[in-house]
């Protein structure tokens, strides 16, 4: 004789231990009232020994998988951040191994960033992971934006994971191109306040940390951003050629945005243009921003004292 028994846990039974106990008997009565025990065969049989089976239902462990992947990254106007947020289920194997086999959900948690993209969950069994894409745009200068989510098992038997945010901070001053652009085309998509022979001449030269000028022929930029790097690849998925649009000044403690102009031979207004995280002549004196200023000097030359702070 033989006995199956099948049964599907409910979610409200996950990390619950369960006994099921069964006896097998025959429909001999020829035992009755004889042998040790004389219990164990009646009238209806003789019955064998309680066989029992104990059995405790696994809870999903759902954590995730950071690969030692910054959180923190820096990411520039017209380039690709990417990055991959990832949850994997350890009930079979804890970490770091982490093996399981429970459906992974991963979900944003809060606000997004206006045209970040979160791609759709691609799964196999005890794994979920999203890709996760933003191309900045003019106007999210010096912001830092987060992008937050949560992950947990599909079923919903646990809590939800601690919320986990990445940090993009945007650039000032540098701007991604496309490999067909000319550095007027640049000027006019991005409207900045400069021309392209003064472009040229920010990014003319060596950079420090790579061994070609960023921009040789100003009619045609086709030379790649040298991706060294995880935190490179993340805030320039692409590997796009980055220029400067101007410098990087960090001002004085009592200096406002007027002083700035003055000193630089242009105006309040072209230097909040380009900063779109400072909103007024007074905010550097007011707030004591720890962010460089962008500057384009000497856009407006000729221009009398009076005319540089309007």
């Amino acid at each position: 004789a033989r006995l199956q028994l099948s049964w599907m846990p409910a979610v409200d039974q996950a990390d619950k231990e369960f006994k099921v106990c069964a006896i097998a008997k025959d429909s001999s009565t020829s035992c009755h009232g004889k042998g040790p025990p004389s219990s164990e065969a009646s009238s209806r049989g003789w019955f064998g020994e309680q066989q029992c089976v104990s059995f405790k239902v696994v809870a999903p462990a759902v954590s995730w998988v950071m690969d030692e992947k910054p959180e923190e990254f820096v990411s520039y106007v017209g380039c690709m951040s990417r990055f991959v947020v990832r949850a994997q289920d350890c009930s079979s194997t804890p970490l770091p191994s982490c093996l399981g086999s429970y459906a992974v959900y991963i979900e944003s948690n809060g606000t997004l960033p206006a045209g970040l993209v979160v791609h759709p969950i691609s799964v196999r069994e005890g794994y979920g992971e999203r890709v996760v894409e933003w191309v900045p745009q003019r106007g999210t200068e010096g912001s830092k934006v987060l992008a937050c989510f949560t992950a947990g098992d599909k079923l919903k038997t646990q809590v939800a994971l601690a919320t986990k945010c990445w940090t993009m901070i945007v650039q000032k001053c540098r701007y991604c191109v496309a490999p067909s652009d000319t550095l007027s085309v640049i000027m006019k998509e991005y409207g900045l306040d400069t021309n392209w022979m003064r472009v040229w001449l920010h990014n003319g030269n060596n950079a420090p940390s790579e061994s070609q000028a960023r921009i040789s022929n100003p009619d045609l930029i086709v030379t790649n951003h040298n991706v060294s790097s995880l935190h490179d690849l993340m805030g320039n998925y692409r590997g796009q050629t980055i220029v400067w649009a101007g410098v990087l000044y960090l001002a004085r403690l009592d200096e406002s945005l007027s002083a700035v102009a003055l000193r630089f031979r242009t105006t309040v207004g072209a230097l909040l243009h380009i900063n779109p995280d400072i909103t007024s002549d007074l905010a550097l004196v007011e707030s004591r921003l720890d962010d460089k200023i962008c500057i384009i000097p000497c856009s407006v030359p000729g221009m009398s004292a009076q005319s540089l702070a309007q």
